[in-house]
């Protein structure tokens, strides 16, 4: 029997979704959300063209942290459930 070939029935075809993180232009799928939805109440109720400036500088932000690490915004939503107790100081 060829080493490299396996028997029938062992070899099972893994999704690419199962091993990557589901990023919607570069960023986790909330944090997508919520940021276009930021830039477009600040654009559309406030009138001001700094609301999107400061959306497309926090999108920078968070896709350089989704780079880095694409589960960062769990780790900081599990954080602030910590008890101060856990942190000397």
């Amino acid at each position: 029997m060829d080493e490299n070939k396996l028997p029938e029935g062992f070899e099972i075809p893994i999704h690419r979704s199962l091993s990557q993180p589901f990023l919607i232009a570069g960023l986790p799928r909330v944090l997508f959300f919520i940021v276009v939805f930021f830039g477009v109440i600040g654009l559309m109720f406030f009138k001001s063209v700094i609301a999107v400036a400061l959306a497309a500088i926090l999108y920078v932000a968070i896709r350089y942290f989704a780079h880095k690490d694409p589960q960062f915004h769990k780790v900081i939503m599990t954080n602030k459930n910590y008890k101060n107790y856990y942190f000397p100081g």
